[in-house]
């Protein structure tokens, strides 16, 4: 598949439909108190282009029946909304451009099992971008099917669920009105994108999925409150000096651009460098050959009680036939992999620095081809001297195989950025990085249909140590 069309949505072919293309009145309190607890799609093989083209779709479903506000919080009046999928055509080309259709089933479902709102809906969608190339005009018209689709259903079932509030359901008394569109959500000029695989066509960012109603956090038992807690350090511990090379990129040259991935690098520096004494090297719009020269002085100059942070925050890409991830310099092209930077090149160059610590972040899509699982060890009274005696390479990533967000946390920073900037900034004394990621993974899963992975970089030279951060004495 050409990248171009990945690009569109940083993943198969549909990307997540935009703000601009959706007109959903949000309402000031839920229509019935009952919560929405479960959205179950479902499709017929082939269907989809790809898994992560489904999973656009159920996001995109998601986060706009949470910004319609039809469902209260109440748990004990559940509901359940089965989606199936009876159609997806392949683009077509006409006149216009491309045109898709989208034939999908709804029924939703109460407490008792009852089906309350059953119905097919059948919508088209145009290309509408003007693009020269064919992938990405193929990729809006499904992206507008699916907007016009959700649109509707949408709509009707808020006038259904009225009809029956009214009649025998008791509505929400008192349920907040959902929080107004962030400014990040409108669209801008159309010579750039939002996320880290927006629509070239669109910039709009796509509105930031949140939790379908608000749930307990009994309801979610792998995302319960995490507190930083420093370790106990025994005795004289060298920890080695530090070194960190920062990589954001934003101004692409031929595919869509990104808005926030130099704001959270240059962050990123700032901490590092003023509350952890970090030796940094911040790479703003790095090309391929200055990624890999930079990896190679390292490797040159770095001893083995170093430790070595790698960040990344741009465009990611993965090759399911080869199984291989790759970052995007800003010199990449579209179709043509030799300005690409691989997992393969990145995991060579991490077995020959000599830093006994290594730790990478990548903030992009499919950044979860670089891990594979971490085991945990007992924190015994020797637990930090143990971690620094052993070798570390390892990686924490904004997501799997999946696309994540360019914007929707705070400031003018990622999901991921803002939830690494405020662990790090949290932390008082010794952390290792598996504690931070339980923080981050938190955060990130509660605001965005993303989950942070982290885990020891295959074939790298891993041998059970972590990179563990030491924040300056205040």
């Amino acid at each position: 598949m050409l990248l171009a069309s990945a690009l569109a949505g940083c993943s198969g072919t549909t990307a997540r439909i935009q703000q601009r293309d959706v007109r959903i009145a949000a309402r000031a309190q839920a229509v019935v108190a009952g919560a929405l607890v479960s959205v179950d799609v479902r499709s017929e093989v082939g269907t989809f282009n790809s898994r992560d083209e489904r999973e656009n779709y159920a996001a995109s479903l998601r986060s706009l029946l949470q910004a319609a506000n039809l469902f209260g919080g109440d748990a004990a009046a559940p509901y359940s909304l089965r989606v199936t999928i009876a159609a997806f055509d392949i683009p077509k080309a006409s006149f216009s451009g491309f045109d898709s259709t989208l034939e999908t089933k709804y029924e939703l479902k109460d407490a008792k099992g009852q089906v309350v709102y059953t119905e097919q809906i059948s919508s088209a969608g145009s290309d509408d971008t003007g693009s020269a190339l064919g992938p990405v005009r193929q990729s809006r018209s499904r992206t507008v099917a699916v907007a016009n689709n959700i649109e509707t259903f949408v709509q009707r079932l808020g006038g259904r669920l009225q009809q029956l509030a009214a009649a025998t359901l008791p509505v929400a008394a008192s349920s907040p009105a959902p929080a107004p569109a962030p400014a990040h959500a409108s669209p801008p000029a159309p010579a750039t994108a939002s996320s880290q695989g927006a629509p070239p066509a669109s910039t709009a960012t796509a509105p930031r999925p949140a939790a379908l109603t608000n749930r307990p956090n009994a309801a979610l038992p792998d995302l319960a409150p995490v507190t930083l807690a420093p370790l106990a350090v025994a005795g004289d511990i060298d920890f080695g000096r530090y070194h960190a090379l920062i990589i954001g990129n934003d101004a692409y040259r031929h595919i869509p651009v990104l808005k926030t991935a130099i704001s959270d690098a240059t962050r990123l520096e700032q901490i590092l460098r003023e509350s952890y004494g970090f030796e940094t090297q911040l790479l703003r719009n790095a090309e391929r050959d200055q990624i890999v020269s930079a990896l190679a002085d390292y490797r040159r100059r770095l001893q083995p009680a170093d430790n070595l942070l790698i960040y990344y925050a741009g465009h990611g890409w993965v090759d399911e036939q080869a199984d291989e991830g790759y970052w995007l310099p800003v010199d990449a092209g579209a179709e043509d992999p030799a300005r690409w930077v691989s997992n393969a090149t990145l995991t060579t160059t991490l077995r020959t620095i000599p830093a006994k610590h290594i730790l990478v972040i990548a903030d992009s899509c499919f950044s979860g081809k670089l891990t594979r699982g971490v085991n945990v060890q007992p924190r015994t009274h020797d637990y930090v001297r143990r971690l620094m005696s052993k070798k570390a390479r390892t990686a924490l990533t904004s997501g799997g195989l999946e696309p994540v967000l360019d914007s929707g946390g705070k400031g003018n920073h990622s999901v991921f950025a803002s939830a690494l900037f405020d662990a790090l900034t949290a932390n008082t004394g010794v952390v290792d990085t598996s504690q931070l990621f339980n923080v981050i993974r938190r955060e990130v899963a509660l605001a965005a249909d993303q989950f942070p992975e982290y885990g020891d970089i295959r074939r790298a030279g891993h041998d059970g140590g972590d990179f563990v951060f030491v924040r300056r004495k205040r």
